[in-house]
């Protein structure tokens, strides 16, 4: 199961903007889409954004967002992926304050920010520290920085679907038809892995395990680590006795 994958794939791309056309409501939107025209949804997005926070209409609101971020992401497997316009869009743009929303753009952000620190890992880890009194430019975040923002946003993600009992078919259907859905479909059975909570722990595990987002010291500390004493119990006086002997 994993976070939708590019709207573009979804389209019939068209390089040549047309003259724009007033997207009103979903219903134009998918017009557009159909006649795969990417700049003028690009264009009518935010204007969709902007009647839906008028409107208070959070899940809308939340849709739009998602979908002109995703419109940023790049459908040509062979090309770096343009994932910092896509982070970015989430990040200066408001949210929706309901939680189910904060829930979905949290993880969106999280996925976003992974993508974009694989596909520029080198460069990223030549950045050095930036002292400034005023916010650090999102390309000029280090590594360690990036991280903290993903994980925060996984965190954020994760605490909201703690109590969150309700199904992943919930979350799965975008406001815009032509989309099949914003998680891609699993083989497991039925009411497994079912739910929103389990979804951002599948993904936020994905990430932890991946040792390309570990930092030097956890990637000596990782190989430190004995198994066996991992698997016994009880589990802290195992791996690390001297918590047993403090108490």
């Amino acid at each position: 199961m994993r976070l939708l994958i590019s709207f573009l794939a979804f389209l019939l791309i068209s390089s040549v903007s047309s003259s724009a056309i007033a997207a009103t409501s979903w219903k134009q939107i998918d017009v557009l889409a159909q006649k795969g025209k990417l700049a003028d949804i690009q264009k009518q997005l935010p204007i969709l954004i902007q009647q839906a926070q008028a409107k208070k209409d959070n899940k809308s609101w939340r849709d739009a967002l998602l979908l002109l971020a995703n419109t940023k992401l790049s459908p040509d497997p062979d090309r770096i992926t343009e994932t910092n316009e896509a982070v970015t869009t989430l990040i200066n743009q408001p949210w929706p304050s309901d939680p189910d929303s904060r829930l979905i753009l949290n993880l969106h952000l999280a996925h976003y920010l992974s993508l974009y620190i694989k596909d520029n890992r080198w460069e990223i880890r030549q950045r050095e520290i930036t002292a400034s009194k005023v916010p650090v430019p999102f390309d000029k975040k280090t590594m360690d920085q990036l991280l903290a923002i993903m994980h925060q946003a996984f965190a954020k993600a994760y605490y909201l679907s703690v109590n969150n009992e309700k199904p992943l078919k919930h979350f799965e259907q975008p406001s815009l038809k032509r989309l099949k859905g914003f998680f891609t479909e699993n083989t497991y059975p039925e009411g497994v892995r079912g739910t929103i909570g389990d979804t951002v722990i599948y993904l936020w595990v994905n990430i932890l395990k991946n040792s390309s987002f570990w930092t030097p010291e956890q990637d000596s500390a990782a190989k430190k680590l004995i198994t066996a004493k991992l698997f016994a119990t009880p589990y802290r006086e195992q791996v690390n006795p001297r918590i047993a002997s403090s108490h």
